[in-house]
């Protein structure tokens, strides 16, 4: 049976009700954008890039049956206090921080870091074009700051001052030092005197999280190995475009194009465990495609269908086992062991296996006397043992340099694009100022790429020197193979 949620209840209805603690991961949907009456219509959700650019936007996802993109949506709420209670600490300048989990209540003050960049979000000192008693909301780095601080209310009668914060709850955000909401202005989002309502949607559990180490779960970054030979599923070098993916043989386990992101199709409760059975996608995250299947091909797509893009996992071919997507499983039950488990990537509407045709490629390193085989990726038909994978998680400082590698790059290719429109038509005031916006954003990506590149500090012991010096170089050389430098220069 699948496992509860920790911190739910039943109300008297008899229905389970959820109640938000700190650690745990939420996103937020602007309510002001879905109609509810509407099955088309659009819906938002607070997001941020996490490098570059350091302000935050509404991010739609393609359809409406779709989930959000929780690598950019997802907030782990890290600490809760009263007003009062934080004045005091910010007054006396201590490190904020909360050492147990507590339990969300409106009136109090919260501290959300963004999961993805490890940065908060707060409110900024910069002030949008079209509102000047407005300012702009990001991302920032000083958590000890009332300006990373927002107050909880309630948007409807039915909550009051007090209570507790509940999975689903439409609530209204205010930033502790600029007393202003958190308002959606079109794909933008400020703090201004405008008030807007957001629905508060659990992602992951606090409790569990040391335990989705050992287990697949959403979100998590893994490597396909065979289980018979000595190849890894990754993506071409060259990802712009359709290409197809492709197993390669070699250390391919130090390269940052074997990396895959496992995703549900649900927003609420993603991050939870994954079920045999259960339809998921996986995107490549250098190119942030997905794994699609065309014509026999599985071909990396950047908006894919859910028909072409959804694959299920399963234990061998006869596994019968049937994922009820109607159901609420909440973060669900261990199931998929990491490094033990052998899985079976089946699409869920071919019910083709994800396998192999072989096929030697000529490439630089052969032109050098090293022979490199690679071997298309493409649906078989007929299942065979061959097909299973064992998955193996990625290291945290390689899922951040996979994620630099894709943002840098489509920064710079935007630019470009940008660049060359300009020299074929004539420049106008909206063009002026998207490329003022594309160079804001190519310097912007400048300068994180110096900080994410600096060496350490000369003061600091010998170490934490060490250790950085280690992390940088397996940085550069994962963006040298990559091809990066040369993309960057």
């Amino acid at each position: 049976m699948p496992q509860a949620t920790p911190s739910s209840r039943r109300d008297p209805d008899g229905e389970d009700v959820v109640y938000l603690r700190t650690d745990d991961d939420i996103c937020f949907l602007a309510s002001s954008l879905v109609d509810r009456s509407s099955a088309d219509s659009g819906r938002g959700f607070l997001s941020a890039c996490g490098f570059g650019s350091s302000r935050c936007s509404i991010e739609h996802p393609p359809s409406r049956n779709q989930p959000a993109n929780l690598s950019h949506c997802s907030f782990s709420v890290k600490n809760a206090l009263s007003v009062r209670a934080l004045h005091e600490m910010a007054t006396a300048g201590s490190v904020i921080g909360s050492t147990s989990r507590r339990t969300l209540l409106y009136g109090h003050a919260i501290l959300l870091q963004h999961r993805s960049s490890q940065k908060y979000l707060c409110c900024l000192s910069t002030s949008p074009y079209k509102d000047k008693l407005a300012f702009d909301v990001g991302l920032g780095d000083r958590p000890e700051d009332e300006s990373c601080w927002f107050t909880v209310h309630p948007s409807s009668k039915q909550r009051s001052e007090g209570e507790k914060v509940r999975a689903g709850d439409d609530v209204i955000l205010v930033s502790v030092s600029s007393e202003r909401f958190l308002h959606v202005d079109g794909d933008s989002v400020q703090a201004s005197f405008q008030q807007s309502t957001w629905t508060v949607q659990p992602v992951c559990s606090g409790k569990l999280r040391p335990v989705l180490k050992g287990y697949l779960h959403g979100g998590a970054v893994v490597r396909f190995f065979h289980r018979h030979a000595n190849q890894c599923l990754t993506s071409p070098r060259d990802i712009s475009g359709s290409c197809c993916a492709r197993f390669e043989r070699g250390s391919m386990n130090k390269h940052a194009r074997s990396l895959w992101l496992v995703e549900t199709l649900k927003t609420r409760w993603g991050h939870g465990f994954i079920q045999w059975g259960q339809p998921v996608r996986i995107k490549n995250l250098v190119s942030g495609k997905y794994l699609t299947f065309q014509e026999k091909d599985m071909v990396l797509e950047s908006q894919p269908s859910l028909e072409t893009s959804v694959f299920i996992l399963t234990q061998s071919e006869n596994d019968n086992m049937e994922f009820d997507e109607s159901k609420d499983y909440s973060m669900g039950e261990p199931s998929i062991r990491v490094g033990d488990s052998v899985v079976f990537v089946r699409h869920n509407r071919q019910f083709l296996w994800l396998g192999h045709q072989v096929q030697c490629g000529m490439s630089k390193k052969q032109k050098m006397g090293r022979r490199v085989h690679y071997e298309k990726a493409f649906g078989m038909a007929v299942w065979h043992m061959d097909f299973g994978f064992t998955l193996t998680k990625a290291g945290e400082e390689e899922h951040r340099a996979a994620n630099v590698m894709r943002i840098s790059t489509r920064i710079i290719q935007n630019f470009r694009r940008c660049v060359r429109q300009l020299d074929k038509e004539k420049e106008t005031e909206r063009q002026k100022s998207q490329m003022l916006q594309e160079m804001a954003d190519i310097q912007a990506a400048q300068e994180g790429l110096l900080v994410y590149f600096a060496e350490p500090d000369a003061l600091s012991d010998r170490d934490s020197r060490q250790s950085h010096y280690k992390t940088l170089k397996m940085r550069q050389a994962l963006f040298r193979e990559q091809g990066m430098i040369g993309l960057l220069l």
